[in-house]
């Protein structure tokens, strides 16, 4: 029997699974687009609902404000309260600002002019909105409302460009009898109501700020408190910090190649303040070519001078040829400078009695300026000779770099029971350019060194 002839497809079936693979594709990218318009709508939604419930915060709390008594309103104060709703946590901060009517700013530093109202501030964060939801509202205390056997207290803080400093907070004290504590606002103040006439001590403490001096706590003591008056101190300075991270080098006699200086300590003025910072541990063997100053006030237009050492003999002074051993910047805000810096180079060569290099000897570099002390002693460092007699450190590194200054030095090597020894007095470290060059000979006899 003949067998039937297989039929082949036609074009037409070919067709019809184009168009199925083609409506796929269209109900893909259509099913794409509608998820992506449902994802979206839900986080609009959600955004919205996210600051609905911020903006119910930001009114409870601006109600909560409103029921203050005058005499609990202790000046700017910023409290800050966590929340959760939804499974969201709602950061609410709270801010109380006494307003001059007169002045149309804050009483601290206006005139004599006394507070007229406070206006209050509820701002309330999430991590899922762009930007918080504040709230401002004012309120004025009804005449008498104040104790007028009481006094009032203003303190105000100002950064480097004369500019109002917020987040400091501000301690009023008198022995264990008063204690109060306010936060200074966006304008810089804060104020104590109701204080007890006396004489208080104000402590400022900057969060993530210094004080001119570089430190985290300012004290004001004698303030004079009188009853029914207003008494304004400040302005206390606070920035953040500036940071200098100064690299010391020599130049290496006979070479000019710049080496690395490990020092011990270096020395931050700032002239025109009549602030000098010293950095480092005088004499001490850990010496490192990098020494950090990270807690710099930013005085405006105004320079801060650093060198090597960490005394006044150690300033090389403004001579052009001392000029790369001495350093003069202005410090910004939050910014780290890190300049290279040269000290003076000592290139000893000590031998032994036979003229050989002396190696491991023992060399005492001690400053011979008698007003150059550290904890009431004269300062000395120490060093030990490599394998051709000069100066090295405790890894065997060349270590030649010294302070600008004039200095004793001591050498000795035991040998056997007894020690030789060599000593050179005044020996001036004071050329960045050429160094010091001191050939000294162990001899029989000596003592150990210092």
């Amino acid at each position: 029997m003949a067998s039937r002839a297989r039929k082949s497809p036609s074009s037409e079936e070919g067709f019809i699974i184009i168009e199925v693979l083609v409506s796929a594709l269209i109900l893909a990218i259509v099913a794409g687009a509608v998820l992506t318009l449902i994802a979206a709508t839900t986080r609009g939604a959600a955004a919205q609902r996210n600051r609905s419930v911020a903006y119910d915060l930001a009114q409870s709390d601006q109600a909560r404000l409103r029921t203050l008594r005058i005499f609990e309103i202790n000046g700017v104060e910023m409290n800050e309260a966590k929340v959760t709703r939804n499974g969201t946590e709602y950061t609410v901060i709270s801010e109380r600002e006494y307003i001059n009517n007169k002045a149309a700013a804050v009483s601290c530093v206006e005139g004599s002019e006394t507070p007229d109202y406070v206006k209050l501030t509820s701002r309330v964060e999430a991590a899922p909105m762009l930007k918080p939801v504040i709230l401002q509202s004012a309120v004025s205390p009804s005449t008498g409302s104040l104790d007028p056997n009481l006094g009032k207290l203003a303190a105000s803080t100002v950064n480097a460009v004369n500019k109002p400093v917020a987040d400091v907070t501000v301690t009023l004290s008198s022995g264990s009898s008063f204690t109060k504590r306010a936060t200074t606002g966006i304008e810089g103040c804060a104020m104590f109501l109701s204080v007890p006439a006396g004489t208080y001590t104000a402590t400022y403490e900057g969060k993530n700020l210094v004080n001119e001096q570089g430190g985290t706590k300012t004290t004001e003591a004698g303030i004079v408190v009188s009853a029914g008056a207003l008494k304004r101190v400040g302005p206390s300075a606070w920035d953040h910090p500036g940071k200098l991270a100064p690299e010391f080098v020599y130049l290496e006699p006979g070479t000019g190649v710049l080496r690395p200086a490990p020092v011990d300590s270096m020395t931050v003025i700032n002239a025109t303040h009549g602030l000098t910072v010293p950095i480092g541990t005088p004499g001490n063997v850990l010496r490192n070519k990098i020494q950090v100053a990270g807690a710099l006030f930013p005085f405006e237009s105004s320079e801060y001078t650093v060198y090597a050492g960490s005394c006044p003999s150690n300033n090389p002074g403004t001579a052009p040829a001392n000029a790369s051993g001495l350093y003069s910047a202005e410090v910004k805000p939050e910014g780290v400078l890190t300049p290279q810096i040269h000290v003076p180079a000592l290139e000893l060569t000590l031998t032994n009695a036979t003229g050989a290099s002396a190696v491991g000897a023992r060399v005492t570099v001690t400053d011979a300026n008698a007003a150059c002390k550290y904890n009431g002693s004269s300062i000395k460092r120490v060093f030990t000779t490599n394998a051709n007699g000069h100066l090295s450190n405790a890894a065997g590194e060349t270590e030649a770099g010294l302070p600008f200054g004039t200095y004793n030095v001591c050498a000795s090597l035991p040998v056997g029971s007894e020690y030789q020894s060599a000593k050179a007095e005044a020996v001036k470290v004071e050329n960045f350019s050429v160094g010091t060059t001191l050939a000294l000979k162990l001899a029989k006899g000596g003592s150990a060194c210092p």
